[in-house]
C-alpha cells in the first residue's frame, strides 16, 4: 500500500491532445451518458480532460504499463463527489477531482481522499468580509480580519474554503455551507483534537495564483506531486500542513 497521496495539477489545454482522442473508445457507459448531457463545449472539453488526468493518475501511481485507457471508471449519476476506480488487477483506490477556470486538480489514495481547487480571480476580488461570515467561524473571521492588506485576506480566505471543501469531499457528503462556521482550521495542528487533517498547497499558472488543499483522514499525510509523462503538470511551489476541530457536535 502507498503511504501517500498522488496529486497532479494540469489545465485542460495541455491534456486535450491526449484526451480528445477518440475518448469514445476508452469512456465507460456511464461516463458517456454524463458527457451527453453536457451542454457547451468548455464543459466538454473539462470533462473528458478530467477522465484523462484520472486514468493517467491511476496508472502513475500504481506502475500499471497496459495504457491508461484500459482503466474503468464509473460516473454515477448520483455524482458522488469521492469517485471510485474500478479495481484493476483488484487495487482498491480512491479518487477525488476538483475543477477550477480550466485547472484540473486529482488525487489518488488507498483510502477516501478529497481534494479542492480553487484559481485566484485576476480581476475581481471576493468579498471576504461578508463570506466570512457564512463559512467561517468566529475565530477564523478574527484572524482574516487581521491580516496586514486584502491581498493578504484574498488568499488566506481560499485556504480555509479549498480544507473545509477537501474535508467534506473525503466525508463523500458533499458541502454543506450551514457546516461550514462550525469547523476551524488550525495552523499549526492540535492534531489530539482534530477531526480532520491534511495538506495546503498554492502555486501560479497563467499569471494567476491557485490554492488547493488535500484531506484523507484525521492525520497528517505526504503528498506527493506526481508529473505524467507527455503533459505539462504544475508543481505547486508551497505547502503547509493544517487540521480542522468541530465547534460542535453538527460536524
Amino acid at each position: 500500500m502507498e503511504a501517500a497521496v498522488d496529486l497532479t495539477v494540469a489545465c485542460v489545454d495541455a491534456l486535450w491532445p491526449l484526451a480528445s482522442q477518440a475518448p469514445q473508445a476508452w469512456l465507460s457507459p456511464s461516463e458517456t451518458r454524463r458527457l451527453e448531457r453536457i451542454r457547451g463545449p468548455g464543459r466538454y472539453r473539462e470533462f473528458v480532460a478530467s477522465r484523462c488526468l484520472m486514468r493517467m493518475l491511476l496508472s502513475a501511481h500504481t506502475g500499471f504499463e497496459r495504457g491508461w485507457q484500459s482503466w474503468v471508471l464509473e460516473a454515477p449519476d448520483n455524482a458522488s463527489p469521492v469517485v471510485h476506480a474500478c479495481g484493476l488487477d483488484g487495487a482498491g483506490l480512491h479518487l477525488n477531482l476538483s475543477h477550477s477556470q480550466g485547472l484540473l486538480a486529482c488525487a489518488v489514495f488507498h483510502l477516501p481522499v478529497g481534494v479542492d481547487l480553487e484559481v485566484r480571480r485576476a480581476a475581481r476580488l471576493r468579498d471576504v468580509a461578508g463570506l466570512s461570515e457564512l463559512v467561517c467561524s468566529v475565530q477564523e473571521q478574527s484572524w482574516l480580519a487581521g491580516l496586514p492588506d486584502e491581498g493578504a485576506r484574498q488568499s488566506a480566505f481560499l485556504q480555509l474554503w479549498t480544507r473545509k471543501e477537501a474535508y467534506f469531499k473525503w466525508q463523500g457528503t458533499g458541502l454543506d455551507l450551514s457546516l461550514l462556521p462550525a469547523v476551524c482550521s488550525q495552523t499549526p495542528c492540535p492534531l489530539q483534537s482534530a477531526i480532520a487533517a491534511g495538506t495546503s498547497l498554492a502555486g501560479e499558472w497563467g499569471g494567476r495564483g491557485f490554492d488547493l488543499s488535500v484531506c484523507a483522514g484525521a492525520s497528517p499525510i505526504e503528498v506527493r506531486i506526481r508529473l505524467l509523462e507527455g503533459v505539462a503538470c504544475l508543481a505547486p511551489a508551497h505547502s503547509s500542513p493544517w487540521a480542522l476541530t468541530a465547534l460542535s457536535g453538527r460536524a
